[in-house]
């Protein structure tokens, strides 16, 4: 299953009190998490993953993803505890004058993912990104 959110960020979200959104999923493996930052997010936007309680990404206390025009991949075969979980996106966008957006890209499965295929699977994603193809 892939699962694509677009995130619409207010402006001027503090980390102390940061906008957070959970996706729901149904499946028991995620096997990829990319966050998509648009251009114009300047590297001000902010990202944190968590799963519960845990934070997931990025692991390094007081740290948070950031980007601009990029995709980041995150982690790739992760067994959730139990189907039905979700993850939380929590997003800041401290000083920031405008409405920002970003995107999380989301790869399940029910059936525990080859590590192999998994990379493979990301090659072809990256061709054809590389050079435009549907």
């Amino acid at each position: 299953m892939f699962y694509a959110k677009t995130i619409i960020v207010p402006r001027d979200v503090s980390e102390d009190d940061p906008y957070i959104v959970e996706i729901p999923l149904r499946e028991k493996w995620i096997e990829d998490i990319w966050v998509g930052f648009p251009p114009g997010c300047s590297f001000k936007v902010k990202v944190r993953i968590y799963y519960g309680i845990r934070r997931w990404f990025p692991e390094q206390k007081g740290e948070w993803i950031v980007g601009d025009d990029v995709f980041i991949p995150l982690k790739t075969i992760v067994k959730l505890a139990e189907k039905q979980e979700s993850i939380k996106v929590y997003i800041c966008s401290p000083g920031t004058q405008h409405v920002h957006s970003i995107v999380i890209y989301i790869w399940t499965s029910d059936e525990e993912p080859s590590p192999i295929g998994v990379a493979m699977q990301k090659l072809v994603r990256i061709f054809k990104e590389a050079f435009g193809i549907e």
